[in-house]
């Protein structure tokens, strides 16, 4: 069902087949909440899909990682420089979230979580529906392509609670209305959530 499967975890010896990444960023403005925002863009369904494309055995090495695109943001906030105002809000939003994914809280708000990734890559909604369904859900003529897709995740649940469309639906609602009102719309239904002083 999923292919990158990433955790943040003490340093800790792993097995050869576990690929561990270090965050090694000295100018890091929030190394905390930089760790989970990047654990939670290595588990996101853009991601995944990169590394979907790519991989042609069963395990994830560095080549393979070197290879895959991070949204702007992460290298900007690891290597400490200035966000624009809206950048600055997706930060907060997306490591407040990823923050509480971490902590195994609040599974609920995953889709926001995966909307606002899919935001921090610059995604349209006909790109982020081939990642998420399988086809564009856009176009009138799309043919559906399930034989990698994720589709399969979370199949033993209704439809509507499935992760995927749960994410499909969170991410056409934010680009509906915005980054800031989307936000704003989080923290309405979430109190607490994308607030940095309990990250």
């Amino acid at each position: 069902k999923r292919t990158m499967i990433a955790s943040v975890m003490p340093d800790l010896p792993c097995g050869n087949s576990v690929t561990v990444l270090r965050l090694m960023a000295p100018d890091c403005i929030a190394p905390f909440a930089t760790l989970h925002l990047t654990a939670a863009v290595l588990n996101s369904f853009v991601f995944d899909y990169q590394v979907r494309a790519r991989l042609h055995g069963n395990n994830i090495n560095y080549f393979l990682l070197q290879n895959c695109i991070l949204p702007e943001i992460l290298p900007m906030v690891a290597g400490g420089i200035a966000l624009d105002s809206e950048q600055a809000l997706l930060f907060e939003a997306v490591a407040q979230l990823a923050s509480e994914q971490a902590q195994g809280r609040l599974r609920h708000r995953r889709p926001m979580l995966e909307a606002l990734i899919a935001r921090s890559y610059g995604l349209s909604l006909s790109q982020y529906s081939l990642i998420v369904n399988g086809f564009d859900a856009l176009s009138d003529n799309a043919e559906t392509i399930k034989s990698r897709g994720f589709w399969r995740v979370d199949n033993e649940l209704d439809a509507a609670l499935r992760l995927p469309l749960m994410s499909w639906n969170q991410f056409v609602l934010l680009q509906k209305i915005g980054l800031s009102a989307y936000v704003d719309y989080v923290r309405s239904k979430h109190p607490g959530a994308c607030d940095l002083t309990s990250v």
